[in-house]
């Protein structure tokens, strides 16, 4: 399950992606990392009067030369991109329904 995959995170770093508010017009967004091991996740949520279907987060504090996989865990779709890239050109989120949720995991490839 999402759940299982991503508590270990759960104990690493948090990082805030978009600001704290109650308004259902707004995104809300996090990431979890574990510096020991590089794995984390971005956990985005579209709220109920969210009138944008998609946002993008930089990711400035992976480490930019190395290789990451990126997997959609709700819609078993992947990809790879160096940490320079997503510091740079960030994370894009597309959630067509709105009080919906995505969870990104992401590993270092070794």
């Amino acid at each position: 399950s999402v759940m299982m995959r991503v508590r270990k995170l759960f104990k690493g770093d948090y990082y805030q992606l978009t600001p704290v508010t109650l308004d259902d017009r707004d995104w809300f967004a996090y990431r979890l990392h574990m510096p020991e091991t590089g794995e984390g996740a971005v956990i985005s949520f579209r709220r109920e009067n969210c009138p944008v279907n998609s946002a993008n987060y930089l990711l400035p504090e992976l480490s930019p030369d190395t290789e990451y996989t990126f997997e959609d865990l709700f819609e078993n779709k992947s990809f790879t991109a160096t940490g320079g890239y997503m510091a740079e050109n960030g994370l894009d989120i597309s959630l067509k329904n709105r009080r919906s949720v995505s969870v990104i995991y992401y590993a270092p490839i070794k």
